[in-house]
């Protein structure tokens, strides 16, 4: 049954998916239609994998990888906003004309 629900939902998504990605869409013609099918195949995956963790009743390893992402995340944050404050401070005299 459990294997039935995730073809289901798989084909469901693959459905939608080609339904809605077109050639003559904006974005698409703006990022790249490989790029955005990969984009969204790698996301249609990735959900897939955590609604079948849960339903087999594997979550907690999901749950542990978001508890962990939400911790950390302001760590990340702070080590990439200090990469950015150096990296504009050493450009903005080459770009002003005075490096």
């Amino acid at each position: 049954m459990v294997d039935f629900l995730i073809g289901l939902t798989l084909g469901v998504h693959y459905v939608i998916f080609f339904r809605q990605f077109r050639p003559f869409q904006d974005d698409l013609k703006h990022t790249g239609y490989i790029v955005a099918t990969g984009m969204t195949l790698t996301l249609i995956l990735i959900f897939l994998v955590m609604i079948a963790a849960v339903v087999v009743g594997q979550s907690g390893g999901v749950r542990g990888f978001f508890a962990d992402a939400v911790a950390r995340a302001p760590d990340y944050y702070r080590a990439f906003l200090d990469r950015f404050r150096r990296l504009w401070s050493e450009l903005l005299p080459l770009l002003s004309g005075r490096g």
